[in-house]
């Protein structure tokens, strides 16, 4: 197994195909999941699971990983950080712009087990 070996799983219900988003949401999330949760593992294989569906008028996009998890301290601040380039509070932010404030990116994580990003947008076709 190489120093940054992991598995990616990718669970897309094919309606979400339909609509549109905004650009470079989802490149940001995976980068996280893979620089602070999967690259920090030592004792077990890492894993990315990719999944995006469709509920209530929303599409719902979420990134998991297996990794060490973290804590709500951690959790309260890291949407707030300000980053260079598409860190998750730009994406945060540019979602909220775009669809307003009841959406964006959402993040549950257990010490342990890993963690889980969500990003709820508005369901919406692009007809440009």
């Amino acid at each position: 197994m190489g120093e940054y070996s992991f598995d990616v799983v990718y669970e897309i219900d094919a309606a979400v195909y339909e609509y549109s988003t905004i650009n470079l949401i989802l490149q940001p999330l995976a980068e996280n999941a893979i620089k602070h949760g999967i690259n920090q593992m030592t004792s077990r294989r890492g894993l990315l699971q990719v999944s995006a569906c469709l509920a209530h008028g929303t599409v719902e996009f979420a990134i998991e990983d297996n990794g060490p998890g973290m804590s709500q301290e951690t959790i309260d601040t890291i949407l707030t950080m300000q980053s260079v380039g598409y860190g998750l509070n730009n994406v945060n932010e540019r979602l909220q712009l775009r669809f307003g404030a009841e959406y964006g990116i959402s993040i549950q994580s257990r010490i342990g087990h890993g963690t889980v990003m969500t990003i709820v947008i508005p369901q919406y076709m692009n007809v440009s």
